[in-house]
């Protein structure tokens, strides 16, 4: 239902199954036709029930002889790869022609990456208000492991921690007293070989 809602296509109840997939069908192959192929996201995708990757196994069967009327990528946390790997998804296995999974960024990335997102959300577009020193950057990253979304919330907890303290500067102290104040503690469970999150697979 979801799909159907994304491109906007007119679903009146009562919900027949064969005749929504056949109109989701239609509506795609329309899309391809005007050169404006669909590509559909699922994130946090371990969480999907059974059901729901057995509906995405069948709208992966969509084609024409020479194009797949719709992509599929699954984004979600390493336990979808271990979805996938089991028996009762075995067919849904055998259609994921790529899967890729990301891994911890080193430090000189964790800095970017800080420096990036600061810089988006700046309001100027050659100055940030907000500096996280380098010593910071290096506590962010031994707390985090280089774990993106753990990056993101120490960076965002110590911004926080910046306002209320009236500084324009976050330290090590500050990260390492945000880190102290979060539940669970990142010292106890994280370490820099863990993953942030896996690309199960696109097809």
């Amino acid at each position: 239902m979801q799909v159907t809602k994304s491109l906007n296509l007119p679903v009146d109840p009562p919900y027949e199954h064969a005749s929504l997939l056949e109109q989701l069908r239609l509506t795609l192959i329309d899309q391809l036709q005007q050169n404006q192929p669909v590509v559909l996201c699922v994130d946090e995708a371990q969480t999907l029930s059974h059901e729901a990757l057995e509906e995405l196994r069948l709208l992966s069967n969509f084609d024409t002889t020479t194009s797949k009327l719709v992509q599929i990528i699954l984004i979600g946390q390493p336990e979808l790869r271990a979805r996938i790997r089991t028996p009762q998804h075995s067919a849904l296995r055998q259609r994921i022609v790529m899967a890729k999974q990301l891994r911890p960024m080193n430090i000189e990335e964790t800095h970017g990456y800080i420096t990036h997102r600061l810089a988006a959300a700046s309001n100027e577009d050659n100055r940030t208000e907000v500096q996280f020193t380098p010593g910071a950057t290096r506590e962010v990253y031994r707390v985090t492991g280089g774990i993106p979304r753990l990056i993101n919330v120490t960076c965002d907890n110590c911004l926080l921690m910046g306002f209320v303290r009236q500084t324009q500067q976050i330290t090590p102290q500050i990260v390492h007293r945000v880190v102290q104040d979060m539940v669970p503690n990142f010292d106890d469970t994280t370490t820099a070989s863990e993953p942030d999150l896996s690309l199960a697979g696109s097809f």
